[in-house]
């Protein structure tokens, strides 16, 4: 009847439980009757609808099913059982059963006959036989559920037959495997095509450009973290957007679109006092690092916003004094300020309505970390 010793057999079934094996089945669970020494349910086998035909004495583990033109119909083992109900060989039951279970039996040839289940199935997918290649990973993944080999063959078959919902199941199964086993490189590829389909999917670009970290790959790391950002600026949830813009000025200073975005945001937002602090910030950084025009197109524009903060007018007038010509841009700065410079940002400052003060910043919320490249900080979808 099979290869496998009759030992191992003997083996495997000693170590199963009538209920469990059924539970396993799923099928009508909820039909199922104890009674003594005896368990009766619908039948799985032939998939019966309106009687507990199916009977499996506990002691024994033996069982028939009284519909006559059932498979079932002759006294049947657990193995069986399922073979019957899951139209498998009885080798492939009895192994699937031990692996399904975890139950410590060694079974020769396991292994072998895996490889060839996976060999059949890669042959009918290659061939274009979807239905029957499916069929094969499907078995191959009921015995070993993290198989890499027969869930890419899955996500392949999901993919071509455009299963969305089950695609995205076994793409993030994909991705969790490669990223336990430090596969980064594999882990990239399924994530750059999970997040090319779902692009609104934040907390997986964020896994994503974790991923482009660990690989090194800082250029499409910042494109993803930009990305994200945008999503949440679509989504008007400014906070976790500038959580995101920080992250990048940590990851690349020199990115001079980020500074640019997160003062944006603060002014459409009304956010005054943030806003000032914001470009105070890169003012100073920018005169540090010797970029004085920098410097100073950011002393206007928070002149422009606020005429009275006179720290900030001290502040740039002491550079100005520092640099070549100081007085005429002296003269040139308070003239600015008194009469509402256009903001070099996108705009007359004064356009954004008006302000309130910043207070604490709102939380964004729990959110997937994405790694040692940027300061700790919390953002979710």
């Amino acid at each position: 009847m099979n290869a496998i010793p009759k030992e191992t057999v003997k083996e495997v079934l000693g170590a199963l439980d009538v209920r469990e094996v059924l539970d396993y089945l799923d099928y009508r669970t909820e039909t199922i009757q104890e009674s003594g020494k005896v368990v009766r349910c619908f039948c799985p086998i032939h998939k019966e609808q309106v009687f507990r035909t199916l009977s499996v004495d506990v002691a024994t583990r033996k069982g028939k099913c009284s519909y006559n033109p059932c498979p079932g119909h002759k006294s049947f083992d657990l193995i069986q059982l399922v073979a019957l109900s899951k139209n498998l060989e009885y080798d492939e039951a009895t192994v699937e059963l031990a692996q399904h279970f975890q139950l410590r039996v060694k079974i020769p040839g396991a292994e072998k006959m895996l490889r060839q289940r996976l060999d059949s199935a890669s042959s009918l997918l290659a061939e274009g036989s979807l239905e029957e290649a499916l069929e094969k990973f499907s078995r191959v993944l009921a015995i070993e559920p993290h198989n890499i080999e027969a869930l890419e063959g899955m996500a392949q078959i999901c993919e071509l037959k455009r299963l969305a919902p089950q695609l995205v199941g076994f793409q993030k199964t994909l991705i969790d495997l490669h990223t336990g086993r430090g596969d980064h490189a594999r882990a990239a590829l399924v994530y750059e095509k999970y997040v090319r389909a779902n692009p609104t999917d934040v907390e997986m670009r964020l896994g994503y450009a974790e991923c482009l970290h660990h690989l090194n790959r800082k250029v499409e790391m910042c494109g993803e973290l930009k990305g994200i950002a945008k999503v949440f600026r679509d989504r008007e949830e400014t906070d976790k957007a500038l959580e995101i813009y920080r992250r990048l000025r940590a990851v690349d200073p020199a990115d001079a679109e980020v500074p640019e975005a997160i003062v944006g945001i603060l002014v459409a937002e009304g956010r005054a006092d943030e806003a000032i602090e914001e470009m105070s910030r890169q003012a100073e950084e920018k005169a540090a690092a010797g970029d004085l025009e920098g410097a100073a197109t950011r002393y206007r524009q928070i002149l422009s916003l606020d005429p009275r903060r006179n720290d900030v007018r001290a502040a740039f007038i002491e550079m100005v004094l520092d640099s070549v010509g100081g007085a005429d841009e002296v003269g040139r700065a308070d003239a600015a300020a008194r009469s509402g410079a256009e903001d070099e940002v996108g705009g007359p400052m004064r356009s954004a309505g008006p302000m309130r003060s910043a207070g604490p910043m709102r939380s964004a919320g729990p959110m997937r970390s994405a790694g040692p490249m940027a300061p700790s900080s919390s953002v979710s979808d």
